[in-house]
C-alpha cells in the first residue's frame, strides 16, 4: 500500500494513521473517526500549522522585495531601460503565470507541506542567480526561473493557507498576505539599501536565513493528518456539511437578496467548468495583481529618476506600498468578517485607482511615496478576498480548492502576461507617469467589472 505522502488529500484510498483513530478500535483495525473528534483534529492541526504557513509567507515574499528594491542597480549592470525591463518582466510573468496554472495537479498528488519546502528552496537558489548574474541573457533567464518557482509556490501556499482557514473556522487567510507584504516590504528596504552600498550579491544572505528557517519549520510540522481523516470522517447530509464548512471558514453563509452564493460542493468541478464560473473575478485578480507587481517592481525605478541623489532611497516606494498592505492586512481578516469579501473589493479597487492616479499626477519624491502607499492600502485585501471566492467553486475539498485557485490564475493571466511590456513601451514613448495613469485606468474598469459580477455573500452574523 503506498504511503500517505503519495496520495492526494481527501483521496478515498488513503489509509487512516493509528493515531487518529477511535479509543475503541481492536488491534489492526482502523476505525472511522466520529465527526467530532475528526473536527477536534483538523483544528489542532490548523493552530498548529498557521504560524508555519504564515513564514512560508514571509519567506516567499522577501528575496521579490529585493529583486525590486535593486532593480536600477540590476538593470544599469546589464545595460537595459524601460523597455528591457518591461521584457524581462515578461519573461518573469509569463513563468509565473504559466507554473501557477498547471501546477494545481502537484496538489492532487503531493503533500503542499513538504511540496512547499521543496519550492522554497528552488525560488531561493533562483533569487541568488538574479542577484549575482550580470549578462542580460543571464539575467533573463535567472528571472524565467525565478517567475516558475515562485507561481507554484505561490499556488500551493494558498491553497494550504484555505486548507487552513477552514481548519479553523474563521478568516485567517488576509493575515497570512500580511506577513507577505511585511517580507516585501523589508524587502524592497533592504535590496535598495545593499544594492546601492554594498552590491546586488549581498541580497542572497537574507533570502538564505529567512528561506532555510521557513524549510525547518515546515519539517518540524509534518504532513497534515487532515489529509489522512477526512475519507473516514461519517457524512450524514453532504449538502448541510458543504454549508456548514464554508460558514466555519468565515467565507459566506448567508447572501443578500438579488444574487446566489457561489457554489460550494463537495464535488470537484471540471476545468472548463471552473473556468466558466471564475471568469469574471479572474479578471478583476489579474488587474489587482499586475497593479501590486508594478508597485514593487516599477516603483524603484520610477523613484530614482525622480531624485538622482535619493537613489538608495529608490526601494522606499516598494517599501511603503507593501508596509502599507501589511498593516491593513493585519485588521483584514476582521474586515471581510465584518463587511464582506464583496464590498471589501469594491473599496480597495476604487481607493488602488486613486492612488495610481497620485503617482500619476502628483509633482515629486513625496507624492510618488504618498501614492504608492494609498495603493498598498488599495489592494491589500483584494486579493485574499478574491482567493476565498475562488476557493469556494472548487468544492470543500482541498484538491479543489488548489484547482480553482489554478483556474484563476489562468484567467488572471490573461491581464499580467501583457501588462510589463505594455507599461515598458508606454514608458519608453511617453513617461512612467503616463503608464501609471493606465493602470489607474485599468482598476477603475475591474472595479467597475467586480460591481457587475462578484455574488453578494457576507459572512453570517454580519
Amino acid at each position: 500500500m503506498p504511503g500517505t505522502a503519495d496520495l492526494p488529500r481527501g483521496s478515498a484510498a488513503t489509509p487512516v494513521p493509528d493515531a487518529l483513530t477511535t479509543a475503541g478500535a481492536t488491534a489492526g483495525v482502523r476505525a472511522p473517526i466520529p465527526a467530532p473528534t475528526l473536527e477536534a483534529l483538523r483544528q489542532a492541526d490548523a493552530r498548529r500549522a498557521r504560524p508555519v504557513v504564515i513564514a512560508v509567507f514571509l519567506a516567499f515574499a522577501l528575496p521579490l522585495g529585493m529583486m525590486g528594491g535593486a532593480m536600477p542597480v540590476l538593470l544599469a549592470r546589464a545595460g537595459l531601460g524601460a523597455a528591457g525591463l518591461g521584457l524581462l518582466l515578461t519573461l518573469h510573468t509569463g513563468a509565473y503565470i504559466a507554473a501557477a496554472t498547471l501546477g494545481g495537479g502537484l496538489a492532487r498528488r503531493f503533500d503542499p507541506r513538504p511540496l512547499m519546502g521543496r519550492l522554497l528552496l528552488l525560488q531561493l537558489a533562483a533569487a541568488i542567480a538574479v542577484y549575482l548574474l550580470a549578462p542580460a541573457w543571464a539575467l533573463g533567464l535567472a528571472m524565467l526561473l525565478l517567475g516558475a518557482a515562485s507561481g507554484l509556490l505561490d499556488l500551493t501556499m494558498n491553497a494550504e493557507g484555505v486548507a487552513v482557514e477552514r481548519g479553523l473556522g474563521r478568516p485567517v487567510l488576509t493575515g497570512m498576505h500580511a506577513a507577505a507584504s511585511a517580507g516585501g516590504a523589508c524587502g524592497a528596504l533592504i535590496g535598495g539599501l545593499v544594492s546601492v552600498l554594498a552590491g546586488a550579491a549581498w541580497c542572497a544572505l537574507p533570502a538564505l536565513v529567512l528561506s532555510l528557517g521557513a524549510v525547518l519549520a515546515l519539517r518540524r510540522l509534518g504532513p497534515a493528518p487532515r489529509r489522512a481523516a477526512v475519507a473516514t470522517a461519517p457524512v450524514a447530509d453532504p449538502g448541510r456539511q458543504d454549508t456548514d464548512i464554508a460558514a466555519r471558514a468565515g467565507v459566506g453563509a448567508r447572501a443578500d437578496a438579488g444574487a446566489a452564493p457561489p457554489v460550494v460542493s463537495g464535488r470537484i468541478p471540471g476545468h472548463g467548468e471552473l473556468l466558466r464560473r471564475i471568469a469574471p473575478l479572474g479578471l478583476v485578480l489579474g488587474v489587482s495583481i499586475a497593479a501590486e507587481s508594478t508597485a514593487v517592481q516599477w516603483s524603484a525605478r520610477f523613484l530614482a529618476a525622480q531624485a538622482a541623489d535619493l537613489a538608495w532611497l529608490a526601494g522606499a516606494g516598494g517599501a511603503l506600498f507593501a508596509g502599507s498592505q501589511a498593516v491593513l492586512r493585519v485588521f483584514g481578516d476582521r474586515l471581510r468578517t465584518r463587511l464582506g469579501d464583496r464590498r471589501l473589493m469594491l473599496g480597495s479597487l476604487g481607493l488602488a485607482a486613486f492612488g495610481y492616479g497620485v503617482v500619476a499626477l502628483a509633482p515629486g519624491f513625496g507624492g510618488a511615496l504618498a501614492g504608492f502607499a494609498l495603493v498598498g492600502v488599495g489592494t491589500a485585501c483584494v486579493v485574499p478576498c478574491g482567493f476565498a471566492l475562488a476557493a469556494r467553486h472548487g468544492g470543500t475539498a482541498s484538491a479543489g480548492g488548489a484547482a480553482a485557485l489554478s483556474a484563476t490564475a489562468l484567467v488572471a493571466g490573461l491581464v499580467r502576461m501583457p501588462t510589463p511590456l505594455a507599461l515598458g513601451a508606454v514608458a519608453e514613448r511617453w513617461s512612467d507617469a503616463v503608464a501609471f495613469g493606465g493602470v489607474a485606468a485599468a482598476l477603475l474598469l475591474a472595479w467597475a467589472l467586480a460591481r457587475r459580477t462578484l455574488p453578494r455573500v457576507r459572512v453570517a452574523g454580519d
